[in-house]
This record gives C-alpha cells, structure tokens and sequence, in this order.
C-alpha cells in the first residue's frame, strides 16, 4: 500500500491527470475536517532546503535504510509524516507544496501530465502547459529535481555488477555499507547539475544577457521536471509490475489470515512479468520523458530569447545534453544487475 499503491501508484496516476494527488490527500481532507473555520493562522515561508531534504530523506528511507519493506517502520514513517503534516500545513499555507516531499513527489508528475483534473472536471492540458512557467523555479524544486534525478540513477546504480566490482576495487565495501550509500544517493545529483549548468552556461551565451546563468538554469529547470518523473517511472516499472497484482490480492487478505473478502485473494497467481515488456517500459519512459524536455526547454528558449535563432542556437548544448542523459540512462538500464 505505501510503496506500490501511494509513493509510485499516485506518481503514475499523477502522470497522467494532473491534480489527482491534490483530490485524494487524505492528509488534506483530516487536515480541512479538524481545522477550525476561520480560524486565524500566521503563515511562514518554509526554508528552501526543507523540500529537497525531505525528498532525499523519502528515497534514503527506501534505498539505503533497509527498513522499507519492514511494517513496523513504515508505519512509523507514515505516522512521523502525518504528524508534520497536521503541525505545519497550516502554517505553510500555500508554500505547503514547496515543504512536502509527496506534494513535490506528485506535483513534479502532475506538470507533464496530459489531463488535468479540478472542480469542473477532467480536460486536456497537454503535457507542456504545466512546464511553461513565467517564473524561474523556487530554489527547494530546482533542488528537488537534482535530489530526484540523483536517487533514481542511484536506484538503477546500485543493483548492478559494476557498482559491486567498484566497491570491492576501490575498498569501499570496508567502511559501512549504509554510509557509503548515503553518500551516493546525496553525490549523485551533483553531475547532472554541473553537466545541466555546463550546458546553460552555454546557452547563456545566446539568450537572457541581464539575467545570471543561476537565473537561466531555474528557468530552464521546469524542463528536468519530466525527465526525473520518467526516471522514476523507469526505475519502478518491476515494483509497478510484480506490486499491482500483490496488492490486488492482498486486499482481500490485507492480514494475512487466509481471508478472501473480496475474491481476489487468488488472482493473478500464476502471473509471471515479461522481462521483454518490463524493458519496453522503460525505454517508452525514457525516451517519452527527454522528448517533452527537450521541447519543454525549447519554449523557454523562445520565451528568453530576443530572437527565434537565438532561441535555437541556445538550445544546442542542452539538446546534446539530454541526449547524453538519454543514452547513459538506457545504458544503465541494460547493465547486468546483482542476483
């Protein structure tokens, strides 16, 4: 339920109609039952590392803690979650989405989704609208995606054989396994951005003179959001796959008791996930995402240029660029993998 159904389930519906997450929240609908009407609230501006740092620590929680899969502690996080929820929400008010590492999780997803779901109902917005901002990107996002890009390429990273050789050669596999993890999964964000400011340094060059290259990469940060999300979706796609029909039948026997409530306790039993579909996945991921990035940042190339071959001759390094996350991801995927 937290991991298959909440964490990657809201992410992949949230991939494809916008403002489901924000339908859903349980946690918003305790929130606006308990709260009294009127009631008067100071409201704070949360520190822009707050959103980064809860977002590592969700992925930390994961793929390094090793408690992930154990009850007792994902409960723990859910009520540790739900207490800073209740205590600063409210507090936060409308830069609560800047604080919450599942609203940062979800909303990431929900900027490239292609419908968009709100109190007049389901419409298409198109996969672009939700990445084409005025505004550079708040620093705890622009962080955000850095923070998600890193732990995703840690995720793949990790199970494969070359990651194991490079410990045993570099006598890493000595020290604590769970620092040396968290120092990967906190490192790993730092080449996509020095290879992403590398590559807006460039495009500095031919668009936004008056501005800093720190401006110009938070404006171009809006079009790494679909490429983080994709990540996850590629990374996940197994989870998605063997999870979905563990959860089907777990909810006829959500105790394990021999229960079958609601039939279902026997289905999908024989299903077996084809490693031939899992690929295809995840390439169609891939690819999908740095396609809408690469058109993503091209819009914010015509926005900031004084002129359209301005526009186009910025996007050269960055066009290259997303190219190299492309190919190195694939690559990564199609390395062989821990048994």
């Amino acid at each position: 339920m937290f991991w298959v159904a909440l964490i990657v389930g809201v992410t992949a519906l949230s991939a494809l109609v916008a403002g489901a997450w924000e339908a859903a929240d349980p946690w918003a609908a305790i929130e606006r039952f308990y709260r009294v009407e009127g009631a008067e609230v100071t409201e704070r501006v949360p520190p822009a590392w707050l959103g980064p740092l809860l977002v590592f620590a969700l992925f930390w929680f994961e793929l390094v803690s090793g408690a992930d899969r154990d009850p007792f502690w994902v409960v723990g996080a859910i009520v540790g979650y739900s207490l800073y929820s209740f205590l600063f929400r409210a507090s936060f008010g409308d830069k609560w989405a800047l604080a919450d590492p599942l609203s940062i999780l979800f909303g990431f997803a929900g900027r490239s989704a292609p419908l968009r779901l709100s109190t007049d109902g389901l419409s298409y917005k198109g996969p672009l609208r939700g990445l084409e901002q005025e505004e550079p990107m708040p620093i705890g996002l622009y962080a955000s995606v850095f923070a998600l890009l890193g732990a995703t390429t840690f995720d793949n990273l990790s199970e494969t054989v070359g990651w194991s050789d490079f410990l045993a050669t570099s006598g890493l596999d000595a020290l604590p396994t769970m620092l040396v993890e968290t120092v990967a999964l906190a490192v790993l964000g730092l080449p996509f951005l020095a290879t992403f400011m590398a590559a807006v340094w460039v495009a500095h060059r031919w668009i936004g003179r008056s501005r800093t290259v720190g401006d110009i990469g938070r404006y171009f940060g809006w079009s790494l959001i679909p490429i983080g999300v994709a990540y996850v979706l590629a990374h996940n796609t197994p989870l998605i796959i063997t999870g979905v029909p563990e959860l089907v039948r777990a909810i006829s026997d959500p105790f394990e008791r021999g229960w079958n409530l609601l039939g279902t306790a026997d289905a999908f039993h024989t299903f077996v996930a084809s490693p031939k579909v899992v690929w295809f996945l995840e390439i169609a991921f891939i690819v999908i995402g740095h396609v809408i990035a690469v058109m993503a940042a091209h819009r914010a190339a015509v926005r900031l240029a004084d002129s359209h071959e301005a526009a186009v001759k910025s996007q050269y390094a960055l066009t290259v660029l997303m190219s190299a996350y492309t190919i190195t991801t694939l690559w990564l995927l199609a390395q062989p993998l821990v048994s």
